[in-house]
């Protein structure tokens, strides 16, 4: 594995990804030792398993070549569009006050509008 592909993986590992041995649950329809899975092993448990390929469970690659699967991965991430701000000020939002952390910076001025805690 190179410097390159394990700061990838640290990447993929930062967005949920799980990077590593291959869960025998997902894409049956292929073989390999390795996976690369848009979910961390919690959320895994979440689909409906096991899954055929990536059409019926979360976005997933397998094979032997970690490598290659790494870089396959790290394509589809930097390919997605990032959320708007309506998306993430929405996640955010739907939380609730009590689930969101003190403000570190009490000099910041906030926007009208924008709930504060």
């Amino acid at each position: 594995m190179t410097i390159q592909t394990a700061h990838k993986i640290a990447v993929l590992e930062s967005y949920g990804f799980t990077v590593g041995e291959r869960d025998p649950r997902l894409n049956t329809d292929y073989e390999g030792a390795f996976m690369v899975v848009e979910a961390s092993y919690h959320d895994i448990g979440d689909y409906e398993l096991p899954t055929a390929n990536g059409a019926n469970g979360p976005w997933c690659v397998v094979g032997d070549d970690l490598d290659e699967l790494v870089e396959t991965a790290y394509d589809y991430l930097v390919g997605l569009e990032p959320p708007t701000f309506d998306e993430v000020f929405g996640a955010i939002s739907s939380l609730g006050t009590e689930d969101l952390p003190a403000r570190k910076f009490e000099s910041l001025t906030v926007p009208e509008g924008i709930p504060t805690i």
